[in-house]
């Protein structure tokens, strides 16, 4: 198992941040900082568990955002187009999410990849 270094999240100018390695746990990221200055954040196949944190929808540089691959659970927060104004990619696909698609994902007038199979 990796070892997450919480401390790059206080990066000041950090806009992307992808993981490359299936070897990180999410319980090594409980105290892990959203940065609005992100625009790409993929995520993909790693062991991630737990809810998806809701304040990953008020990332007002988000582009892309793909969570995929992960065991999130419960259910996807509402992204409004207030908190990600210029969303087009959003892959949520292979968790174990459960409830409603947020109604609030349909008015994202950039989003033009939605994957939540």
């Amino acid at each position: 198992m990796g070892i997450f270094q919480q401390n790059f999240s206080y990066c000041p100018k950090c806009k992307e941040l992808i993981f490359l390695t299936t070897l990180v746990s999410w319980a090594n990221c409980q105290n892990f900082q959203l940065t609005t200055l992100w625009r790409c954040c993929h995520c993909n196949l790693l062991i991630f568990s737990g809810s998806i944190p809701p304040s990953i929808a008020n990332l007002s540089n988000l582009v892309e955002l793909d969570l995929s691959g992960n065991n999130f659970n419960g259910l996807i927060p509402p992204f409004h187009r207030s908190g990600v104004p210029n969303l087009a990619y959003l892959d949520l696909s292979r968790n174990r999410l459960s409830g409603s698609i947020p109604s609030s994902l349909f008015t994202l007038s950039t989003l033009q990849t939605l994957s939540l199979g």
